[in-house]
C-alpha cells in the first residue's frame, strides 16, 4: 500500500513536470517572433522530459515545418526508448505524404526508430527496404538488424532477388556523404526520371551490399547469391 502510494505520488509529479513543459514548449512555437533557433531549443528541451504527453506534443512536428525542425524532433523522440508506444506514433510518419520527397528527414525518422528498438517499427522498415528512394532504402535495410528479428529474414532475401540482378552500361553515382551528416547534405531522392535499366542498376549498386550485410548480422550465414539464401531459408532456424 505504501509503495502504491509513492508511485502514485511520483507519477503525479512526473505528469505535472510534462504538462508544464508542454505548455511551454507551445508558447514557444506558437509566438510569432520566434527564430528557427529557438524553436529547436524548445524542440531539446521538451525532448529532455521523458513522458508521454511529450512524445503527442512532438510528433506533429515530424510532418510539418521547416526540414531542420523535422530532424531535430526525430533526434529528440530517439531517446524515448522508455516510453511505451513511441514508435508507433513515430513510424507513421515514414509514410506520410508530407515526407515523401524527404529524404535527409525519413533517413532521421529511421534512426530515431533504430535507437528506440521498439519492434513495432519493424514493419515499416519491412516497407521502407523497397522504397524508390535507394538512399531511404538502405538506411532502412542497414537498420533492420539492430531489431534482431527474424522475421525481417524472408524480407531482405526476397528482396535480394531483385536487387542481384545485372543490366549492362553504366550506373549513376551515389554521393557517399549523405551516409555522413545529414544536416549538411543536400536533398538526394531517386524519385527522379530514369528507365527501368539505370534503376535496375543504381538498386543493385546501392542496395545489393547492405542487404548481403544484414542477413550476414541476422543469421551469422555469408551467403552471396539469392539462390544460395533461397535454399537455407527452408532450414529449422527460422522456424
Amino acid at each position: 500500500m505504501l509503495m502504491t502510494a509513492i508511485l502514485a505520488l511520483f507519477g503525479a509529479q512526473e505528469d505535472a513536470t510534462a504538462r508544464k513543459a508542454v505548455a511551454e514548449y507551445r508558447r514557444i512555437l506558437g509566438a510569432r517572433e520566434t527564430t528557427e533557433s529557438e524553436r529547436i531549443e524548445a524542440i531539446r528541451k521538451l525532448g529532455a522530459v521523458r513522458h508521454p504527453s511529450v512524445v503527442r506534443a512532438l510528433v506533429p512536428l515530424l510532418t510539418a515545418g521547416p526540414e531542420n525542425l523535422r530532424m531535430e524532433t526525430a533526434q529528440a523522440l530517439s531517446a524515448f526508448g522508455q516510453v511505451r508506444g513511441t514508435a508507433v506514433m513515430v513510424a507513421p510518419a515514414l509514410v506520410s505524404a508530407d515526407n515523401a520527397r524527404r529524404t535527409r528527414v525519413r533517413i532521421a525518422i529511421l534512426r530515431s526508430l533504430v535507437a528506440l528498438k521498439q519492434v513495432e517499427a519493424v514493419p515499416y522498415f519491412h516497407k521502407m527496404i523497397r522504397d524508390d528512394d535507394f538512399l531511404v532504402a538502405r538506411e532502412a535495410i542497414v537498420g533492420l538488424p539492430s531489431f534482431g528479428r527474424k522475421e525481417s529474414v524472408p524480407e531482405l532475401i526476397a528482396y535480394v532477388r531483385i536487387c542481384e540482378r545485372v543490366v549492362s552500361g553504366s550506373v549513376l553515382r551515389v554521393p557517399s556523404k549523405v551516409a555522413g551528416d545529414l544536416s549538411s547534405s543536400p536533398e538526394w531522392n531517386f524519385s527522379v526520371q530514369m528507365d527501368a535499366d539505370q534503376k535496375q542498376k543504381l538498386r543493385r549498386e546501392v542496395l545489393l551490399r547492405p542487404l548481403l550485410d544484414s542477413l550476414q548480422a541476422l543469421t551469422g550465414k555469408t551467403y552471396t547469391t539469392w539462390k544460395e539464401w533461397n535454399a537455407w531459408s527452408g532450414s529449422s532456424w527460422l522456424r
